[in-house]
């Protein structure tokens, strides 16, 4: 093989090293860009539900947490709603299989392995559970 060969071969061996690099780096900013626009998405829509029945959890007032709870409900890939105070659940509705597992907080968007919700899909589906104090 010859001098010239081994040359071309190596600069065609950085560049694709260099692009691999490159692609990675721009598929974990996609990544992380998109999971921090979901988290600011959940957060802003949880302010919005905080705020909006804020009066009615205070009040105990379970109709109108209930037509809430429907409206809420008819968005879709909603599996269910529950609000719930100091004392307990006030209204609880939608699927009765996601009703049933107890709420455990997803700290990273990639744990699909732990116990937290996104791993405990129903019906093949993944799910995501806002929790809401209302202080």
């Amino acid at each position: 093989m010859s001098f010239r060969i081994k040359i071309v071969i190596g600069l065609v061996v950085i560049q694709l090293l260099l692009l691999l690099i490159l692609v990675w780096s721009s598929l974990n900013f996609l990544r992380t860009s998109n999971e921090v626009e979901l988290s600011n998405y959940a957060s802003s829509t949880a302010s919005v539900l905080a705020s909006t029945t804020r009066p009615a959890v205070l009040d105990r007032n379970k109709d109108a947490l209930q037509s809430l709870a429907y409206e809420i409900l008819a968005h879709p890939n909603t599996a269910y709603v529950r609000f719930r105070d100091l004392e307990g659940v006030l209204v609880e509705v939608g699927d009765p299989v996601a009703l049933a597992r107890p709420f455990e907080e997803d700290f990273l968007v990639e744990d699909v392995s732990g116990k937290g919700h996104l791993s405990q899909a129903v019906g093949g589906q993944l799910r995501h559970s806002i929790f809401i104090p209302i202080e």
